[in-house]
């Protein structure tokens, strides 16, 4: 069974410190020990696993401050 939501509803329902939305398309958990580099001329958060994930610049304050109470 599949359900559809919306990513806003569904990130609605976690608790900031659970992770962060680093791009309109894209939730990153904590769990994935997300840590913030750049690729050219852009941030981005590059993952345990190697995903990297784009962060919107009007969003990088967030992601810095973020990432800055985790340490």
């Amino acid at each position: 069974m599949r359900h559809r939501a919306r990513l806003s509803d569904l990130i609605a329902q976690t608790a900031p410190e659970d992770g962060i939305q680093p791009h309109r398309s894209w939730w990153v958990s904590r769990n994935a020990k997300p840590r913030l580099d750049r690729e050219g001329s852009r941030h981005v958060l590059v993952l345990e696993d190697k995903t990297v994930v784009p962060v919107a610049r009007t969003r990088l304050r967030d992601i810095e401050d973020w990432l800055d109470r985790r340490s």
